[in-house]
């Protein structure tokens, strides 16, 4: 949950996000096994890091494509 907060307070506070990254945290975040995902890099179309048990990878690969 404090890796989504985070992602909240670089979006939000520091507008450093985009709209592309905001949904790849909020998707992965969706799935059962993700333990956390944030925007990581320098913003502004960085990238996102997802935290995910080994058993959900595979389940997360399939979520985000599919949405």
């Amino acid at each position: 949950m404090s890796d989504v907060l985070c992602n909240v307070e670089y979006r939000d506070d520091y507008e450093v996000s985009c709209a592309e990254l905001d949904e790849l945290v909020s998707l992965a975040s969706h799935v059962n096994g993700v333990f956390g995902s944030r925007m990581t890099g320098g913003g502004f179309g960085g990238c996102t890091v997802s935290l995910v048990h080994l058993e959900a990878v595979d389940r997360v690969i399939d979520y985000i494509k599919v949405c």
